[in-house]
């Protein structure tokens, strides 16, 4: 699930196909999985159109295993939405996973919550599935044969602009490749997004107060992955002496809401470069 917080809506999806839209993925063919949207009504949010997405097939052929899903989704500041495939094999030599990033749009897309769907999408319907650009970046997480990437979000904004998107690896017992890992992404927007103000309202209500100072004080151990509400007042990451003149320079004037809020349509945000690093990772111990 991933909320757009732009357009004021929730999207999810399924990982492999329902039974009446076809087969799971294999290495020869991919599968189609249905993206669901959630618009708002009275704070209630209420399924509205649903769009057909196809899956790459699985990356190596295997024996035992072969299996390839849409394990994530991210809404970016700006409305852009992000997918996250996964792909795993397992044959008697070897076995691999191998994660893709795509940015989507869904705006040629054909909505098949309509009634000629309702039987699955078969052969005797035609739709047009979600676009997928060039994918944004392909690799094994973690490096090596790869790990289970399966969960990604959106994390702190770097000071140049660039946005860090943050996954984790799911341990499974029966898994040998995977361990509790996060791994980072950088990415870079094709298009300028303002970055926001400097501001002491760390806790977003408006105003600059004692509450605000709290927060900074609750933060201000953090040397890497701050964000606003930990009291990183001019969004380096950080939380240090500098966040705290801030928020001495505006205490008792009202605060600074986020600019990336009121970014207008349509800045996609094509990301030019994603790298990724697994910067921490521990095996669960045996109870």
């Amino acid at each position: 699930m991933a909320y757009d917080e732009q357009n004021s809506r929730l999207w999810t999806a399924t990982e492999s196909a329902l039974t009446i839209d076809g087969n799971v993925a294999t290495s020869a063919a991919g599968t189609t999985v249905r993206l669901l949207e959630l618009e708002f009504n009275g704070g209630t949010p209420v399924a509205g159109s649903q769009f057909a997405y196809e899956v790459e097939p699985v990356h190596a052929a295997g024996i035992f295993l072969e299996e390839s899903g849409l394990v994530d989704l991210v809404a970016m500041p700006d409305g852009a939405l992000l997918a996250l495939e996964r792909s795993a094999f397992i044959s008697f030599s070897e076995a691999g996973f191998q994660s893709r990033l795509f940015e989507i749009s869904t705006s040629e897309a054909t909505d098949i919550s309509t009634v000629e769907f309702d039987e699955g999408l078969t052969d005797h319907v035609s739709f047009t599935p979600v676009t997928k650009g060039t994918a944004l970046w392909t690799g094994p997480a973690g490096g090596g044969n790869g790990q289970n990437l399966e969960g990604l979000t959106l994390g702190p904004r770097l000071p140049n602009g660039d946005f860090i998107l943050l996954g984790v690896v799911d341990d499974g017992t029966s898994d040998p490749l995977s361990s509790n890992t996060v791994v980072s992404l950088i990415a870079t927007p094709s298009t300028a997004i303002p970055l926001d103000p400097e501001t002491g309202d760390f806790n977003q209500d408006e105003d600059v107060d004692g509450a605000d100072f709290l927060a900074w004080q609750r933060g201000s151990s953090l040397a890497t992955l701050a964000g606003l509400s930990d009291g990183d007042g001019n969004r380096n990451g950080t939380v240090t002496g500098a966040d705290l003149t801030i928020w001495e320079n505006q205490y008792g004037t009202a605060g600074s809401r986020s600019t990336l809020q009121t970014v207008p349509e349509p800045t996609a945000l094509a990301l030019l470069l994603v790298a990724a690093v697994a910067f921490a990772s521990a095996r669960r111990g045996e109870k």
